[in-house]
């Protein structure tokens, strides 16, 4: 069975580097199973931006910092592999490849999922780490 992978996306007032950030993730060779962008709280056309890609689970909340948009992130996924990424990062032209889990200045986490759905690694990275 193929991994699921999923991109989390925080943003807060990035509007301008989100179209292309979006992109990006959206144009891969294997596109991923589940993006969710966490908007955490922006006052800039982030909303307006996300509404323009069905393909994105969107999410708003009060702004509570970089540490909560990742939580609710993680807390509305789906995957086996999660890659996080700042809505900004896009802009330097990155290109992702999860056929081949090469992903420069992202972090990759395989999981697995509990029934307490706390993050555990998975234990193939046990493996790595010895």
């Amino acid at each position: 069975m193929t991994a699921r992978v999923s991109v989390l996306i925080k943003c807060y007032n990035y509007g301008r580097f989100l179209p292309q950030c979006l992109r990006s993730v959206i144009s891969q060779s294997r596109p991923p199973e589940g993006i969710i962008l966490v908007d955490d709280g922006s006052t800039d056309e982030t909303t307006e931006i996300a509404r323009g890609f069905p393909q994105v689970r969107y999410f708003r909340q009060r702004n509570a910092g970089c540490a909560a948009a990742s939580n609710r992130a993680f807390k509305e996924s789906r995957g086996d592999i999660l890659c996080h990424l700042d809505a900004s990062v896009m802009r330097q032209g990155l290109v992702c490849n999860w056929k081949h889990l090469a992903l420069p200045l992202m972090c990759l986490l395989p999981i697995r999922r509990t029934s307490t759905q706390r993050l555990r690694p998975s234990p193939d990275t046990r493996k790595a780490d010895e």
